[in-house]
C-alpha cells in the first residue's frame, strides 16, 4: 500500500551542499494549521467559544516508542539526506531546534490571545518516557511535562527497578552504591565516579516488589519523587518548584499510568489451570485493580503529581489494564447504547471506588493555603517485618511502620480527610494462603493496629471517624488522647488507603488570597485575608529562607495590607498565623515560588 503525505516529514533547514530545504517551513506551517484546526474543532464540540475556559488542554506528542517516524525524514530516504543546519524556532529571546520545536510553537500559539484559547494548558509529551525534563528548562508559557510511567504486578519476575524480585543476585546496578539508613553512600568506592562502588560491597535486601507506588521508591535514578518533592535534591533542577527564573514552576502530569495485572494473573492461570474468561478470575482482576488504582491516585496526588489519566477505560483487557469490565460494554451494546440501570450495575469496582473518593473530596471547599499536619509518633502493634537487615545501624530490619503512609487532605477550616495505609512492597502477597487463589481476600493484608499521633490538629472536642472507600463502610477508630493542638488515635490499618475523618470543634486559622506585588518605587505590598481575627508574623529576605532582612508582628485582624521596604529580585516573604497553638504558614515550603518577587514589578 502507498500513502501520499500532505506534508513532508521533519528535516533540516539547509542541506549539506548549502541549498535551502523547501519542505522545512512548509511542514512547520502545516503543524500550525494542524494545531489551529484541532483547537477550533474541540471548542466547537465542547461549545466553549467565548467562555472563560476553552475546556481542554494539549499534550504535544505522545511518546517516541511508536508512530514517530514523521519526526525525522531519514526514515523515508535511503540513503538519508544530510543537513548542514537544523530547523529552528525563535521567540522570547530563546531558540528551539529540531523537530521538538513544535512544542514551543504550540505553547506560543495557545498563549496568543488572538487565538482565543483561555484556560488551555500545554504540556510536553516528548517527556513521556524519558527522565530529564525539569521546570528550569521549560519554554515560557508551558504548563509542564508529563510521564507515562506504568507499574506491573510481577513480584517474582526479573527485577526491573520498579517491580520484580530484588535480591543480591538480581540487583541490576551492582556497582551503583545506594544510600544506607544513615544517609551515606553504601559500599566501597572504586574511584571511577562519586557513586560507583565495588560490586558486592553494599547491602541489598531480598524483597518482592509489586506496587503501584514503585516509581516513587528510589530503586533507580529516574524515580518520580525527585520531580515533585518540594525541595531540591541531588539533581538541583528536578523538584516541584524548579523554574527558569520567572517563578512559574512546572506541573508534572501522568497522562498515562496504571498497574498492569497481566503477568501475575497469567502465572496464576497457568498454576491453577484457570481459563482467562473465568468469571472469578475476572472479578479478582478488577478487585485488585481497584485497590491498585486507589493506592496510586491517593499516594501520587498527595505527593504532588498534578493530574493522572488512567489507561485504559476499555480495551478488551479485563486481565491487564482495563478499568471498566467488558461486561459493561456488552450490556451497553445490548441496551442500544443507553446508560440504563442494568448497564450501570456492570460498572465494576474500580469506578465505584473512584466515585466514592470523588464524593469525599468534593465535600470540601477550595483552599488556597492549607494547615499542615505533622506525625509526631507512630506505634506499630505486633510489628511485621518487610525485609531483614544485617543487624547494623546502616542496614536495619524494615517493618511496616517504616512504610506507613499518612496522607492528609484538608477539606475546610475545620475538616480533614487523612488517608492512611501500609505501602506494602508486594500488593499481591499471599496473606491468607488457606483461601482459594481466586478469592481477592487471599491477597488482603490482615488488619494491623497502629497508634498515630498528629500535631497541629484541634483534637479536643473533635468528631473522629474512619471510612473504608473500597467497602464503603465505617471502620474502627479509637481516640486515645486529644488536646487543643494534637490528636492520638488507634487505627486498624490495611494495605490500601482508608480515611481518618476529623471535624474539629471550631475552625482553625486559614490564610486566604495572599499576594505579593512589586511596585514602581521599588517597594512591595503584601496583602492577604484570614478567616478569623488573627495576628500574623511576617518575615522577608532572600529566597528561599525569606527571613534575613526583616520581621514584623502584624496586629490582629482579618484583612492585612502591609507595605514592605525595597525587595530585590528573588526576595520573598513568609507569613505565619496562629490560634490556640494551631499554625498555618504561607508558603508551606521554603522553596515554594509563591510569595517571591521574580522579574520586574510582577510577582507570584
Amino acid at each position: 500500500m502507498m500513502v501520499k503525505l500532505k506534508y513532508h516529514p521533519f528535516g533540516g533547514a539547509v542541506l549539506a551542499d548549502g541549498t535551502h530545504n523547501p519542505y522545512a517551513e512548509e511542514t512547520l506551517e502545516g503543524w500550525r494549521a494542524f494545531v489551529a484546526t484541532v483547537c477550533e474543532m474541540v471548542k466547537e464540540d465542547l461549545g466553549t467559544e467565548g467562555k472563560p475556559d476553552a475546556g481542554f488542554d494539549l499534550e504535544v506528542w505522545n511518546e517516541y516508542t511508536f508512530g514517530s517516524d514523521f519526526l525525522d525524514e531519514e526514515f523515508y530516504y535511503d540513503p538519508p539526506r544530510k543537513f548542514k543546519t537544523d530547523i529552528s524556532y525563535q521567540n522570547h529571546g530563546m531558540t528551539s531546534s529540531g523537530h521538538e520545536l513544535i512544542l514551543p510553537m504550540t505553547v506560543d500559539y495557545v498563549n496568543d490571545t488572538a487565538n482565543r484559547l483561555p484556560g488551555v494548558h500545554v504540556i510536553s509529551g516528548f517527556s513521556n518516557q524519558r527522565p530529564w525534563e525539569n521546570g528550569a528548562s521549560m519554554w515560557p508559557g508551558q504548563t509542564g511535562f508529563s510521564r507515562h510511567y506504568y507499574t506491573n504486578l510481577d513480584p517474582f519476575g526479573r527485577f526491573k527497578g520498579y517491580c520484580g524480585l530484588l535480591s543480591p543476585a538480581s540487583n541490576t546496578r551492582p556497582n551503583s552504591g545506594p544510600l544506607n539508613a544513615l544517609g551515606l553512600v553504601d559500599g566501597h568506592p572504586d574511584g571511577k565516579n562519586w557513586f560507583t562502588v565495588t560490586p558486592g560491597s553494599f547491602f541489598v535486601p531480598t524483597v518482592a516488589l509489586s506496587m503501584p507506588e514503585g516509581w516513587h521508591y528510589a530503586y533507580f535514578p529516574e524515580y518520580m519523587t525527585r520531580d515533585v518533592q518540594p525541595f531540591p535534591g541531588l539533581w538541583k533542577d528536578h523538584y516541584r518548584y524548579s523554574n527558569p527564573g520567572h517563578g512559574h514552576p512546572a506541573e508534572v502530569w501522568m497522562t498515562e499510568t496504571n498497574t498492569d495485572r497481566w503477568t501475575w494473573l497469567e502465572q496464576l492461570m497457568n498454576k491453577q489451570q484457570v481459563r482467562p474468561d473465568d468469571p472469578l478470575l475476572i472479578a479478582l482482576s478488577h478487585q485488585v485493580g481497584a485497590k491498585a488504582l486507589l493506592r496510586a491516585l491517593i499516594f501520587q496526588s498527595h505527593k504532588g503529581v498534578c493530574r493522572m489519566e488512567i489507561f485504559a477505560a476499555h480495551g478488551g483487557d479485563d486481565l491487564s489494564l482495563g478499568v471498566i469490565p467488558d461486561l459493561f460494554f456488552k450490556a451497553l451494546e445490548a441496551d442500544n447504547y443507553q446508560l440504563t440501570e442494568r448497564v450501570r450495575a456492570q460498572v465494576g469496582p474500580q469506578l465505584k471506588v473512584l466515585a466514592r473518593v470523588n464524593r469525599l473530596m468534593n465535600s470540601g471547599q477550595p483552599l488556597e493555603v492549607t494547615r499542615p499536619l505533622a506525625v509526631t509518633e507512630l506505634v506499630e502493634h505486633q510489628p511485621r517485618l518487610v525485609f531483614k537487615g544485617d543487624g547494623t545501624p546502616e542496614h536495619p530490619d524494615r517493618f511496616n511502620r517504616d512504610d506507613f503512609a499518612c496522607l492528609p487532605f484538608q477539606l475546610a477550616a475545620d475538616k480533614y480527610a487523612i488517608g492512611y495505609y501500609v505501602v506494602t512492597r508486594n500488593m499481591v502477597h499471599d496473606w491468607n494462603p488457606k483461601l482459594d487463589p481466586l478469592n481477592p481476600a487471599r491477597y488482603d493484608m490482615p488488619e494491623q493496629t497502629f497508634d498515630l499521633t498528629l500535631r497541629n490538629l484541634r483534637g479536643a472536642g473533635a468528631k473522629v471517624s474512619a471510612w473504608d472507600p473500597l467497602t464503603d463502610q465505617s471502620v474502627p477508630v479509637a481516640v486515645l488522647a486529644a488536646d487543643k493542638n494534637s490528636l492520638k488515635v488507634q487505627l486498624e490499618t490495611v494495605d490500601y488507603p482508608r480515611f481518618l475523618l476529623v471535624e474539629e470543634s471550631k475552625p482553625g486559622p486559614l490564610i486566604m488570597a495572599p499576594e505579593l506585588q512589586g511596585e514602581a518605587d521599588g517597594q512591595a505590598r503584601l496583602s492577604f485575608r484570614t478567616n478569623l481575627p488573627l495576628s500574623a508574623t511576617l518575615t522577608w529576605g532572600p529566597w528561599p529562607e525569606r527571613n534575613r532582612d526583616g520581621r514584623v508582628e502584624l496586629p490582629k485582624g482579618t484583612f492585612f495590607d502591609y507595605r514592605l521596604p525595597r525587595l530585590a529580585k528573588s526576595d520573598g516573604v513568609q507569613v505565619t498565623v496562629e490560634q490556640d497553638g494551631l499554625t498555618t504558614p504561607w508558603p508551606r515550603w521554603e522553596h515554594d515560588t509563591a510569595g517571591v518577587l521574580w522579574q520586574g514589578p510582577e510577582s507570584r
